[in-house]
């Protein structure tokens, strides 16, 4: 069979490599214009690092499996329309590089991977005790959703920057996910099947377009931490108290214009975060979450802080920054552990002012 300028080329680098006898570890053969791969590559036995990006290959030489040290393997930018089944051989792979190429048919030659986590363009497989990195397409993302859902002991999943608009139902059928990252994407609504996710500990819908938040979240007795910023949440709903445990909460950056009075049911709260919303008032019952360590209510359009702020015993950081207050409670001077206390951009009294000049102790005393 005849062959090209480019594959000579090719087959001549690989026979010196191996005459070599160094026990060549690298190769590099992207931008070579190639439309095949020699099948003498696979007597590269020793190769850890092998990438062949650039080109116009179509179909993985068969030799390739002799190739089980291989810890790198970069084929993006070729005319791959699907992976061969041997790829789940190389049980040392620690990145694999599959973007733009033509793929069609679902990535089932993955499926040996127990636990797999999207990320941006990337996509990271675990199998024990060995991990992969896989860089995909984001329009190969759809493709590979399939695949995805069917890993029921799946713990970790990162969708982050995926342009998603929605989730698959089958996305429900991740009962064990410890931890789902669905940042940056296009959501306006989750789908009912994610509430059999009751195993979550941490969960990031942050920059998407909710408008509310579901009211199964509150099966979710297991979160640690939720964030939710910059979306379009207008309101919290009551069904939440069911999250007992949650540690942190930043719903920063959405349309709250109240933070509702059973806030205290978050008794284990160390971080709150409610800034950048339209909030006039603060609860009362504020003070009751004795917990907290971090609050944030920078830029709202609050005139006064409650007095119970003085029972929060263990907070180390209050951002007030950009709100309306003319003046704090007296209270706040019993916040022993308090060390960071930011007021700027507030139409503070003559005399409050003076004393924030002079640092936090004054403010304290004032």
């Amino acid at each position: 069979m005849a062959h090209d300028e480019a594959y000579y080329q090719a087959e001549k680098k690989i026979e010196d490599i191996r005459r070599s006898g160094a026990g060549a570890t690298e190769l590099d053969l992207s931008d070579w214009e190639l439309t095949e791969i020699p099948e003498s590559l696979g007597q590269l036995t020793e190769l850890r690092y092998l990438n062949i990006s650039k080109n116009k290959i179509s179909k993985l030489p068969d030799s390739l499996i002799n190739l089980a040290q291989l810890q790198w393997l970069i084929i993006s930018e070729n005319n791959l329309i699907q992976l061969p089944d041997l790829l789940n051989q190389f049980t040392k792979l620690y990145l694999l590089d599959i973007s733009k190429n033509p793929l069609k048919s679902p990535l089932e030659s993955l499926g040996g991977y127990i636990n797999i986590q999207i990320f941006s363009e990337k996509i990271l497989l675990k199998s024990s005790p060995e991990h992969l990195i896989l860089t995909i397409s984001k329009d190969q993302t759809n493709m590979i959703m399939g695949v995805v859902c069917k890993h029921t002991q799946m713990q970790s999943l990162d969708l982050t920057e995926l342009n998603l608009n929605q989730l698959p139902v089958s996305i429900g059928n991740l009962k064990e996910l410890k931890s789902l990252n669905l940042s940056k994407n296009q959501l306006k609504l989750l789908p009912d099947s994610l509430a059999q996710c009751a195993q979550l500990a941490f969960l990031d819908i942050s920059n998407n377009k909710l408008l509310k938040l579901p009211d199964w979240m509150g099966r979710y007795t297991q979160l640690h931490s939720l964030i939710l910023f910059n979306n379009k949440i207008t309101l919290l709903p009551e069904t939440l108290v069911g999250i007992e445990g949650l540690k942190s909460l930043d719903i920063s950056g959405n349309n709250l214009t109240t933070l509702p009075e059973w806030i205290n049911r978050f008794s284990k709260l160390q971080v709150l975060d409610i800034a950048a919303n339209k909030i006039k008032k603060l609860p009362n019952s504020l003070g009751d979450l004795t917990q907290l360590q971090f609050i944030n209510i920078a830029e709202n359009e609050l005139d006064e802080l409650p007095e119970s702020t003085g029972n929060l015993k263990w907070l180390d950081s209050l951002h007030a920054w950009h709100n309306n207050l003319r003046d704090i409670p007296s209270s706040l001077s019993q916040l022993k552990k308090l060390r960071d206390f930011n007021l700027d951009d507030n139409p503070l009294s003559s005399e409050l002012a003076e004393a924030y000049k002079q640092g936090l102790n004054a403010v304290k005393t004032y």
